[in-house]
């Protein structure tokens, strides 16, 4: 049974936390996806990482990993930026499984959020450690201090060691990096924790009294969110909305 502790970290709060799931996959099921799926990685290097990666959706194994869970999340709400409340509703279908050997790792960055769909959004980022590694040989998750020292390093604030079938849980702002691997192999299967709005998205009432121009402009943010998190459909149904409530935001940007 899959059991929360929390990573003690300096001004812990609902937004800056990490917590560690036990259990939440058993060795078997580790082991199973790693067979399943190593066959399809293919390099995958970024500026900040260096690894091989595969992406691939798994609507069963999203499910049983939500049914883990939804003891600890099931009844968590987010109010965003601009108000508007999120209840948490499942984990992301779509997962990144990746591969990293020796000297790889993953630079300071947050992980920002994804938009599935006009009312659903990643707010937590799930990383599932499919085999454990010794703390001595790094490969760990750790929190970072937003302020640089002066040789441009970030102080590390606390770190999750990979453990088998463990994940760690937090929030789309947390500063972290994935620490370079000294020896040996690590795999993590990366997800999110989707949330609904409670109200539907209303364009109209969000720009209620503003000109054309600026309806436009935030329906072509939400096609340029939904675009990058990969729902092409319905990001050009909301290009198309932009477009035609301001036709100048076609050729912005072009000469």
């Amino acid at each position: 049974m899959a059991s929360l502790s929390r990573l003690p970290i300096p001004y812990e709060s609902d937004e800056n936390f990490v917590h560690i799931i036990s259990g939440l996959l058993s060795d078997t099921e580790c082991d199973a996806i790693i067979q399943k799926h190593s066959a399809d990685m293919v390099p995958h290097n970024l500026t900040l990482t260096r690894r091989l990666r595969s992406v691939f959706e798994d609507e069963e194994l999203s499910n049983t990993i939500w049914e883990r869970l939804n003891p600890f999340y099931g009844n968590i709400n987010i109010t965003d930026e601009k108000g508007c409340r999120w209840l948490a509703s499942g984990c992301n279908a779509r997962f990144r499984f990746c591969r990293y050997e020796q000297d790889c790792g993953f630079e300071p960055h947050i992980d920002g959020r994804r938009l599935a769909s006009i009312d659903s959004q990643s707010f937590m980022t799930v990383n599932i450690y499919l085999k454990s590694v010794p703390p001595e040989d790094g490969g760990s998750t750790r929190v970072l201090s937003p302020s640089a020292l002066e040789d441009g390093t970030y102080p590390v604030l606390g770190q999750v060691h990979p453990v088998k079938g463990s994940a760690a849980v937090f929030r789309d702002s947390l500063f972290h990096d994935g620490e370079n691997l000294r020896r040996g192999v690590k795999y993590l299967l990366r997800t999110d924790i989707m949330f609904s709005r409670e109200v539907p998205f209303d364009l109209d009432a969000a720009c209620a009294g503003l000109e054309s121009k600026a309806k436009g402009t935030l329906a072509l943010e939400m096609a340029v969110r939904l675009e990058d998190g990969n729902n092409s459909a319905e990001a050009m149904q909301w290009y198309r909305k932009a477009y035609k409530l301001c036709p100048e935001l076609e050729f912005a940007g072009t000469d």
